[in-house]
């Protein structure tokens, strides 16, 4: 299905749609929200036909070499935004994302999780150490 709003690409050309890594929610290339919070979006699909017709949500690119490019540096940039290149027939190309600050976010929750499970733990162990 056709993305409403989608830019006219030759072949060989590729945009650029940026979002919010943790939240899916589509950004503008500056990084602000292009939709705000209490704005109901039913899929990613339906969110960008929904915000593409406004014309700006996405960047241009006469190279592969040069959307993924500009996409490494955003993301390296701007760690939390996920760059997505589309070819000219609107097809997803790649999904980029920073790995490095997504998996530093994962071992973060990791640790911060064991620790609570370590109090609540010893906090059992000390109001019911019969059953220990």
């Amino acid at each position: 299905m056709a993305m409403q709003g989608f830019p006219k690409l030759e072949a060989g050309q590729y945009a650029v749609i940026h979002c919010e890594g943790d939240t899916g929610i589509i950004l503008l290339p500056d990084g602000r929200r292009r939709i705000s919070d209490d704005s109901p979006v039913d899929s990613l699909e339906s969110g960008i036909e929904r915000w593409a017709a406004r014309g700006d949500l996405c960047l241009t690119f006469n190279s592969l070499a040069e959307a993924k490019k500009y996409s490494l540096d955003k993301v390296n940039e701007e760690p939390r935004i996920e760059c997505g290149i589309y070819d000219h027939q609107q097809n997803p190309v790649e999904q980029l994302l920073n790995h490095d600050y997504w998996e530093t976010l994962l071992v973060n929750a990791r640790k911060a999780r064991a620790e609570r499970q370590k109090k609540w733990y010893k906090k059992i162990l000390e109001k019911f150490p019969k059953w220990f």
